[in-house]
């Protein structure tokens, strides 16, 4: 019996931990991602080399968990041996000064901070096997690396990684030691993800409460609000057309579009309110992009005026990323909702 009571409060406790993970790990990144590194390695100073070499690699990995990702890499930092190191030193220099080290392993890395965050620091850990290539050694032996680095996401599908690392090499045969070296390495990484990003996850909706009945008949509900009053004349120009990408500056083509709507508007003197509005997609910071719609709805404002709308009649406003039409999760969706929208309205 004592069995069975703790058998179900232990499944019990499991079904729980599950909800709130899954409820907690929702809309992190876990798609597997490529990339290339490139930096300096400083070798330990007993190795006899020149000391500096230049540091490469590649690797493949995705995130386990919002905070724990694992690579799959390989890297190399080939260097020659010092003539001067080897004064007083019981071997000979060889004929052969080259001394090429690659590594191959696995490296875990540990995020602090929310997941969503665009830069993230990290701690890595380590393991793999060297290849040492030299006149004095052809062969391998384990390595373990420690290290800490930043992450910064650069739009959905690419990081950007900065990190230093110390390398234990457990190389013995080389000059016949009874422990290994110590090399410190600096790299950058640029990663580059697959499949479309996750979307963020659904805010959970409240329970509707209970109806209450009153004590006492209600006084009537008041009667609904006038409907807003609607344009009667509206264009949406998509911002591929008027500009150029990251600008507020018209494009040629852009004049052959604008006139249609100056040619409408100029002579309707009904109309007394024009409205241009500038929208943006949500890439890039949102002050940056609520600048940009600015911007944007000025000089179509400024072309209208030009070919006779009454620049007085005219409201300009940039609403920047804060009006979609559509999500912005893809590539096409995101040009939906770049885009200038002019509407005009009578005395009614």
């Amino acid at each position: 019996m004592k069995r069975i009571v703790l058998a179900s409060f232990f499944l019990s406790m499991l079904g729980t931990w599950q909800s709130v993970m899954a409820e907690e790990w929702a809309g992190y990144d876990d798609r597997w991602y490529v990339g290339l590194m490139g930096g300096a390695a400083r070798l330990d100073s007993d190795r006899l080399t020149d000391g500096t070499a230049p540091y490469y690699g590649a690797y493949l990995g995705r995130f386990f968990s919002p905070n724990f990702s694992l690579d799959f890499q390989i890297d190399a930092y080939p260097d020659d041996f010092d003539a001067k190191e080897f004064l007083g030193q019981p071997q000979t220099f060889p004929a052969r000064d080259d001394f090429d080290i690659y590594g191959y392993g696995v490296t875990g890395r540990w995020h602090f901070g929310a997941h969503d965050h665009r830069t993230r620091p990290y701690l890595l850990a380590g393991l793999g096997i060297a290849e040492h290539d030299s006149a004095f050694d052809d062969g391998r032996d384990f390595y373990a690396s420690l290290g800490g680095g930043v992450q910064s996401k650069l739009g959905d599908y690419m990081r950007l990684r900065f990190q230093v690392e110390g390398r234990y090499d457990n190389d013995r045969d080389t000059f016949d030691r009874s422990n290994g070296f110590i090399d410190l390495i600096a790299s950058v990484g640029v990663g580059l993800s697959f499949g479309q990003p996750p979307r963020p996850p659904q805010p959970r909706q409240a329970p509707a409460p209970e109806p209450v009945r009153p004590a006492v008949q209600p006084a009537p509900a008041p009667p609904p609000p006038a409907p807003a009053p609607q344009p009667v004349v509206e264009f949406e120009f998509d911002s591929a057309v008027l500009f150029a990408f990251d600008s507020a500056d018209l494009l040629p083509d852009a004049r052959a579009e604008l006139d249609r709507a100056a040619a409408v508007l100029a002579p309707r003197d009904d109309l007394v309110r024009i409205e241009v509005e500038g929208h943006t997609d949500s890439s890039g910071p949102e002050d940056y992009n609520q600048r940009l719609s600015e911007r944007r709805a000025g000089a179509v404002a400024d072309y209208l005026a030009s070919k006779g709308v009454d620049r007085e009649r005219m409201r300009v406003t940039g609403f920047g990323e804060s009006q979609p039409k559509v999500s912005n999760d893809t590539r096409e969706n995101r040009q939906k909702n770049r885009r200038v929208v002019i509407s005009a309205y009578n005395r009614r």
